[in-house]
């Protein structure tokens, strides 16, 4: 505790520490965090609650026994954090305090405060989940609310609850400038919150909007006369902010002959350059910057903010598993703390490049709403459990894309129904994206060196910037080039982020145990360990155009620039205004695709009815994922392969195009069958087309195997096939309840048609029915069958259902009517008592 003490006095005296708005609020939250173990915290920019709180927590007696641990989000505020607390000091960084990020580690085993990056505080929490030896953990600019702190913080929640009793184990501070601290508070268990002012001058802010449908050179040029004017108002700094490195280095051009320096900030400079960004100095400077000045860095001397209102941001598709980064408007809130910057140490002035009245988002959406939840997912397995619920969350994680994130990890082995591999477990501890982790591990478990260092290689290239840029528009996506540069080979397009390649490279080597060379790297398995990683994304040439078609089904498009082969694999899978571009591709031997075993090969046999000729074809496909790979024609169809095909075209187009109902004798068959079940339900089933559907196995199925075309399957007897469904007990009683033919006394018969709306119809000729007083019934007497009687000619002459009343009644118009027509017929004038006859009259 000694040694702590000293240390706080020491930086008691190197600071004015009474000068910062932090030190109205150090006595409350000290008070507090005697009282309670966990704490949120609000301070605006400036206020001090990076630097100065942590070494003013040194005085607090529970500290005296272990560390200070201080999370920021990005690796620049990590470093810049550290540094300026030693600088409180009067140290270097790495002795009372230093830093650990995903690329460097400056620290000692005696460092009392240690700043580290969410991802390294991620590693830590999964190698010792009880957080041993640490007294305060603190989250800061929890406002960004990134992937990786919404999960370390549910993890640092579940870590105290399991190893720690209630208000013992290491105090949790969430700090930020901008965020509800109530709602972070009630996640918490509803801790105290403290609010802390900041040192906030007066900001005058002017808008000067773009014109609409302004270019991106346009826009860019408007930009530029901006912070020309910026330069002419004030003295101190001008922080111009915009949306990515693309925007920077043109801007940087246009701002070639101004006066002073102008400098770019971004995540993907070197530390030196960054450093020299951010470093305070007389002369007056302009800082080109993404997003990363918004928060977390201090870049002392700006009394002017310039801000294009835009900012790159990626958004996950869960349907095609793309991360899309587009540039998008700010938010509101990110609008104000970028105009906060120029009002950090005196009045100041934010020139905002869009109208007054745009409508903006009041907050960002949380990155655990948009993101790829992967590496989320796989972080939960190893935890322990994957269901999401088991955690307390701000934002619980959309279940569709939960849903795509197991799909991928199944699809590379880190994860099965949701329990993590021994894959998986290796892979969470590297620190990549999981699919680069894949690969690392797979390298790794063949003991071959040239693999692991060929594999090293790739992650570095693949995790960090591109090391080649676009000219003239034109982007060379080949991966072997980034490769060859690597080697040493190959033309340096970007040294500072070869620089950064390298260091990934030495971190992993290290880390993997490798002794990397640079002719090491072999490109003999680079096809092998990309498809480890992404078994998915083989695709295969649709066009000279350059399009593809990938093994999940999806398309995908060549940039400009890229060289068509036939086929690639594709680490790198981009959206570009709503298509699918392909940014990295790996080219990939005909022979090779065809042997490996990283994505299964299917054989389908279809067969398909030539809608011309009403022939089937047979049809083998071999496919690579949904790739075709070979088609070929198959010989005679299997007859069992043509029944099931009839099978389901039946139950497609409906028994109709079966000819079924073209047959005379089957629509008999059927009608009486229907009547029957009206009649007699229980005994008969209903014999309409959804039954039939359902018995196809039974009556269709048997008969069908031989008919290899259209034609074929029409002329089957289908009444034959139909009254196998009929047992011989309900053949019997069909036949006696509902007879096919009546009898009549002149010795002849005649065929009752049952397929009538009206019942059951016999046509019959008029003479053959002399004499007969009674109408015929069936279905023992409960139907009537209805008279159709016809002339000598087989035309209609009377429909009657009671031929009695017909004889006695309408029968003498008839009579009247056909004498005169067919006067060699006979005619009675009492039908009732007359004789049937087939016979005419004798001549005489």
């Amino acid at each position: 505790m000694g040694d702590k003490l000293s240390v706080v006095r020491s930086f008691s005296i190197a600071v004015d520490f009474m000068s910062l708005p932090i030190s109205a609020v150090i006595p409350e939250i000290l008070e507090s965090l005697d009282r309670e173990s966990r704490l949120v915290l609000v301070a605006d920019p400036g206020a001090g609650k990076t630097t100065i709180l942590p070494l003013e927590l040194l005085k607090a007696p529970w500290c005296a026994q272990g560390k200070i641990l201080v999370i920021q989000p990005r690796r620049l505020s990590a470093q810049s954090a550290a540094i300026r607390m030693a600088d409180l000091l009067g140290e270097g960084v790495g002795r009372t305090v230093g830093y650990r990020t995903g690329l460097s580690t400056c620290c000692h085993d005696d460092s009392t405060i240690v700043v580290v990056t969410e991802g390294v505080y991620l590693r830590m929490l999964q190698a010792d989940p009880s957080m041993d030896g640490w007294v305060a953990v603190l989250f800061d600019e929890f406002h960004e609310r990134n992937l990786i702190a919404d999960l370390a913080l549910a993890l640092t929640l579940d870590s105290l609850a399991l190893f720690h009793e209630e208000g013992d184990g290491p105090r949790l501070i969430v700090m930020s400038a901008t965020m509800k601290a109530e709602v972070v508070s009630d996640l918490l268990g509803g801790c105290p919150m403290i609010k802390s002012e900041g040192r906030n001058y007066p900001v005058e802010i002017e808008y000067h909007p773009v014109r609409s449908g302004m270019q991106q050179q346009n826009l860019l040029e408007h930009i530029g006369s901006v912070i020309r004017l910026a330069l002419k108002s004030t003295k101190g700094n001008v922080l111009v902010f915009l949306p990515g490195l693309f925007e920077i280095n043109k801007l940087q051009a246009l701002l070639a002959d101004i006066s002073v320096d102008v400098l770019p900030l971004h995540g993907n400079l070197a530390a030196n350059e960054q450093a020299k960004a951010i470093e305070k100095t007389a002369e007056q400077r302009v800082i080109l910057s993404t997003n990363i000045a918004e928060t977390g860095v201090t870049i002392d001397g700006v009394t002017a903010v310039v801000d294009s209102g835009l900012q790159r941001q990626s958004d996950y598709d869960q349907s095609s598993g793309i991360t899309t980064l587009a540039t998008q408007v700010i938010s509101k809130a990110s609008a104000d703390q970028r105009s906060g910057r120029a009002g950090r140490t005196m009045a100041g002035i934010s020139y905002r490049c869009w109208s007054k009245d745009k409508v903006m988002r009041s907050s960002e959406v949380p990155e655990i709403l948009r993101s790829d939840l992967s590496p989320f997912l796989l972080e939960l397995s190893v935890w322990g459990d994957a269901c999401t619920s088991a955690y307390s969350w701000l934002d619980t994680p959309p279940a569709q894309h939960l849903l795509a994130a197991e799909e991928a990890l199944n699809v590379i082995g880190a994860l099965n129904k949701l329990s993590v591999t021994s894959l998986g477990e290796e892979m969470v501890g590297l620190g990549f994206e999981p699919r680069i982790s894949a690969m690392l591990v797979y390298a790794k478990d063949k003991a071959d060196d040239n693999a692991l260092t060929t594999a090293i290689a790739l992650a570095a290239i693949l995790s960090e910037a591109d090391l080649v840029l676009p000219r003239d528009g034109v982007v060379d996506t080949d991966l072997m080039r980034r490769v060859d540069i690597v080697k040493g080979s190959g033309e340096v397009a970007h040294r500072g982020r070869l620089h950064r390649v390298r260091q990934v490279i030495k971190r992993l080597s290290v880390r993997l145990g490798c002794r990397w060379r640079e002719d090491g790297v072999d490109t003999g398995c680079i096809s092998d360990l990309l498809l480890k990683a992404w078994p998915d994304r083989v695709a295969r040439c649709r066009d000279q155009r350059g399009r593809y078609h990938l093994a999940t089904g999806k398309g995908a498009e060549l940039r400009r620039g890229g060289v068509a082969c036939e086929w690639i694999v594709v680490p790198q899978l981009l959206s570009i205004n709503g298509r699918n571009s392909i940014g990295l591709y790996w080219s990939l031997d005909h022979k090779f695709v065809l042997q490996q075993r990283h994505i299964k090969m299917t054989s389908n046999d279809s067969t398909s009815i030539d809608e011309a000729t009403g022939a089937l074809r047979g049809k083998r496909v071999v496919k690579l994922g949904e790739i075709v790979v070979k088609e070929s024609s198959l010989g005679r169809l299997d007859e069992e392969v043509v029944a099931q095909y009839w099978c389901d075209y039946v139950l497609t187009k409906g028994l109709v195009i079966t000819g079924l109902y073209e047959s005379k004798e089957v629509s008999q068959l059927l009608a009486r069958l229907k009547i029957y079940h009206q009649y007699s339900p229980e005994s008969c089933p209903p014999f309409d087309e959804r039954w039939l559907m359902q018995q196809l196995d039974l009556w269709f199925r048997p008969y069908v195997g031989s008919c290899l075309n259209l034609k074929r399957l029409q002329a089957c007897n289908w009444g034959a096939a139909l009254m196998t469904l009929l047992d011989w007990s309900l053949q019997s009683s069909l036949e006696r309840l509902l007879p096919r033919r009546l009898s009549w006394p002149v010795g002849t018969s005649s065929e009752i048609d049952y397929t009538g709306e009206a019942g059951p119809v016999v046509r019959v000729r008029m003479q053959y029915v002399f004499g007969v007083a009674d109408t015929p019934k069936v279905f023992d007497g409960r139907l009537t069958v209805a008279f159709d009687l016809l002339s000598p000619a087989m035309r209609s002459l009377q429909l009657t259902g009671d031929l009695a009343g017909f004889w006695q009644g309408s029968y003498a118009d008839v009579r009247k009517e056909m004498r005169g027509r067919y006067p060699k017929h006979y005619w009675p004038e009492n039908p009732l008592q007359a004789e049937p006859t087939t016979r005419v009259k004798s001549k005489r």
